[in-house]
């Protein structure tokens, strides 16, 4: 008898160790096409949800210029004209006021004119909002200006990370201390990125008072005396959003300053000027935008998308192996 004539026991491996493992491919290819079509629900609908959020720990500074600005110096008690004002927008996120899911970012807004040497104003803010939305809330300390009794709403300083879309928006001012629409119109390219285009207009609105203010300041005739004043501001505030990373690439503010007696009489305007963000900052914020983008297209689309499919092809082979299977029994 020749060694492939020699008995064999069956099911037993030719060296004669342990029964071999028959029929376990099928549940196996059956049992990770399931793990995958799961992987696919929960990277969509679970993982992404709680990674593509507001980071509580940001720190992110962006500066914005108006060339040509007109402006009342009032250290000085007088009109400046052809000046160029620098904004700087800071903003540090409070980790310990943070939750799974709120955030809270303190903003710093001071606005210069640095050849001359001087602070036109300076803004302080604390928004807490969704991390997820970016809808704003009323806890967590929130002020502008030291001013809690604000209720802020809409957005602040935070888009949805991959979700915005072509409509109108309530965004925050911490000018006026209320929310006002921001409409779609359109896409533009900025630096590269396809943005949205969101155009928000703030009528004037009463933003202070000042309790003694020059008649001769207001054009008001007769001596000169001081009477309070009301301080209005309107605006024009133009947002380039990145759809994909929710990351605002660009931005444009047109304010206009009034004073006005309060009781009706003397006018007098106290700025007026663009700020535009500095091309270096939008730099900065379009290479934030390509590299979340990536991750958004991951969590959302690539990885969801591609376990779902490879789920399917494993359930299908698993399937036709099961199938092969019963057909070579009943064939037995």
């Amino acid at each position: 008898m020749t060694i492939d004539q020699a008995p064999r026991t069956a099911g037993k491996s030719p060296s004669g160790g342990e029964p071999r493992p028959r029929g376990l491919l099928a549940p196996i290819l059956l049992g990770l096409g399931v793990f995958l079509l799961t992987l696919a629900l929960a990277l969509r609908f679970f993982v992404a949800d709680r990674v593509l959020v507001a980071p509580a720990n940001l720190y992110q500074k962006v500066t914005l210029q108006a060339t040509g600005a007109s402006y009342f110096d009032r250290a000085a008690v007088q009109d400046r004209t052809g000046a160029t004002l620098t904004l700087t927008s800071t903003v540090r996120g409070d980790v310990k006021a943070a939750d799974g899911d709120t955030v809270v970012w303190d903003a710093f807004l001071v606005l210069e004119d640095i050849p001359n040497g001087n602070e036109v104003n300076i803004t302080q803010q604390r928004l807490a909002f969704d991390r997820k939305s970016g809808e704003l809330k009323a806890c967590c300390g929130t002020h502008v200006a030291n001013d809690t009794s604000i209720k802020p709403s809409g957005l602040g300083l935070f888009w949805p990370v991959g979700a915005v879309e072509q409509k109108t928006y309530q965004v925050f001012d911490p000018y006026t201390k209320r929310a006002w629409p921001a409409k779609y119109e359109g896409t533009e390219t900025i630096q590269g990125v396809k943005a949205y285009k969101f155009v928000q207009s703030i009528p004037d609105s009463v933003i202070g008072t000042e309790p003694e203010v020059p008649t001769t300041l207001l054009g008001i005739a007769g001596p000169n005396r001081t009477v309070p004043a009301d301080r209005y501001q309107r605006a024009t505030v133009t947002y380039w959003v990145d759809p994909r990373s929710g990351v605002s690439v660009h931005r444009e503010q047109q304010i206009v300053q009034t004073l006005r007696g309060k009781d009706g009489n003397g006018t007098k305007v106290v700025a007026d000027f663009t700020l535009k963000m500095t091309p270096q900052s939008q730099k900065t914020m379009v290479d934030k935008a390509n590299d979340t983008a990536p991750k958004v297209s991951l969590f959302r689309v690539i990885g969801p998308l591609a376990a779902l499919l490879l789920g399917l092809v494993l359930l299908g082979a698993g399937a036709a192996v099961m199938m092969r299977r019963r057909g070579t029994r009943h064939a037995a």
